[in-house]
Formats: structure tokens, sequence, C-alpha cells
């Protein structure tokens, strides 16, 4: 058997002792609206008002026990529905997570992709996860920052002739496939910059600042 928690102990104890005296104070209450009992017997007969005295006695207890059962009752289902409160919280928090977790591998596939629009499918898909994912967002902005890292080889004027040499290619066609890898990586590294920017860029409260 699991052991009971001291706080949960003392939150029983501190729930008793507040039942007690709500239903004493229930009764007392009743007793000074339905008037103090009078038990001094008239001649040894039950006298009307004694009977009466007894009537409002005994609404004054039923009514401070009612307080009571009541007042644990409402305590444990606050209990029950904080606690599946928490559950539901905790387990909508690790749906979440993987949900993030799958996109963020996604987005890193198309990254790693050797066709320049599936890249820059990458790009936006990581910039979006970023705005939704508030833990993971620098996560992902480091993986963004990480592929500007990588070797890169800009695109060459076609006029350069020295460019071309240095290409060392002599195919025409081939040149031109390759000048058009380059232009088009450059277009996503510049994607990577922008998005970074904007995200990073503060908002303006004051237009004369």
């Amino acid at each position: 058997m699991a052991a009971i928690p001291v706080r949960d102990v003392l939150r029983n104890r501190s729930g008793v002792v507040a039942g007690v005296a709500l239903a004493l104070l229930v009764g007392y209450v009743l007793l000074l609206l339905l008037g103090s009992p009078d038990f001094t017997p008239v001649n040894k007969t039950l006298d009307p008002r004694y009977t009466l005295d007894l009537v409002r006695l005994s609404f004054g207890i039923v009514a401070g026990v009612g307080g009571v059962a009541a007042l644990v009752l409402t305590m444990r289902r606050q209990r029950v529905n904080e606690a599946e409160h928490r559950l539901n919280q905790s387990s909508q928090e690790r749906e979440n997570t993987k949900l993030y977790n799958e996109r963020f591998t996604r987005a890193s596939e198309q990254l790693d992709s050797d066709k320049a629009a599936v890249r820059l499918a990458g790009v936006y898909a990581m910039a979006s996860l970023a705005d939704d994912w508030k833990a993971g967002r620098q996560q992902c902005i480091d993986m963004l920052c990480a592929y500007l890292r990588m070797p890169y080889t800009p695109p060459t004027d076609p006029n350069d002739d020295e460019a071309r040499e240095a290409a060392d290619v002599d195919d025409k066609e081939k040149r031109r496939e390759l000048q058009e890898q380059h232009t088009q990586e450059r277009q996503v590294r510049h994607t990577i910059i922008r998005v970074i920017r904007d995200r990073l860029r503060l908002p303006t409260t004051n237009s004369c600042s």
C-alpha cells in the first residue's frame, strides 16, 4: 500500500476541522433564528414549548450534519476534478510534444533534400514549427543556423571567364546546371536569413522611436 503524503493528511484534517466548525456555526445560527430552547419541564409533563424546542434542536443538528456532509463531498469532488485536470493536461502536453518532434523530423529531412524546392519547403516548415513550439523554438533556429554554416558555393557570373575556369567544368550544359543549383541554394539561404530576421525583429510600439 502506498504511503499517504503528509500534505494530504494535513489537508484532510483541515477539511474535517473546517466541516465541524461549519456544522457548529450552522447549528448556532439556526438556534439564534429559531430561538434558544428551554429544557425546563413544567409540572413534569411534556410542555408543547419543550416539544417545539426539541424539534428546533433536531433541525439544527440535522442541518449541521448535512453541512459537514456537503462540505466533505464538495472537497472530494474538487480534488477528483483537479486530479483529472492535471492528468488530462499532462497527457495533452505529451501528445503536443510528440507532434512537434514529428514535425521537426520531417522539416529536418526536407532540409537535407537534394532538391532546392524541397529544402525551401523545409525552411518554411521549420519556421512555422518555431512559431508554434515555444519550448523548442531555439532548437528550430539552431537547425536553420546550422544549415547556413554548411559549405556553400555561390553562383558565378556567366560572363566571368576566370570563374568558369575555376569551376573546372568544360561542358556548357553541365556548367549551366551547376550555375542553376548554386542560384537555387542561394535562394534557400536568403530565405533562412529572412525568416530568422523576421522572428528576431522587435515589434514597434512607438512610431517616433
